[in-house]
């Protein structure tokens, strides 16, 4: 296992994520939506076996919803960095992380 941190760029808003294999295994990902095109973040995708989110100062914490009536969009409100996308499916918790805000081995 590998356990990678990223931030945003006034280091507020900070994740941890656990992955299962090697970070060369991992898929990173585009979206289309038109958040995503204008923000232009790169997913990154699985295989991550857990994924921490946390804030130095929780008021600069915002998430933010647009059309999508169930993805919610980690911002850092003081710098404007995109962090992750958060959905619930089926009772399950799914995050999506910028891969641009890790912070690589």
């Amino acid at each position: 296992m590998l356990t990678i941190v990223g931030q945003c760029h006034c280091g507020n808003l900070q994740h941890t994520l656990t992955l299962a294999t090697h970070i060369k295994h991992l898929s990173v990902l585009l979206c289309s939506c038109s958040y995503c095109r204008l923000h232009s973040p790169q997913w990154l995708g699985k295989p991550v076996l857990a994924c921490h989110l946390r804030a130095e100062q929780a008021s600069e914490f915002k998430p933010y919803r647009f059309a999508s009536p169930s993805v919610d969009y980690v911002l850092c409100s003081h710098c404007g960095v995109l962090m992750s996308s958060v959905t619930w499916i089926d009772q399950h918790l799914y995050m999506a992380v910028n891969a641009a805000t890790l912070i690589l081995p």
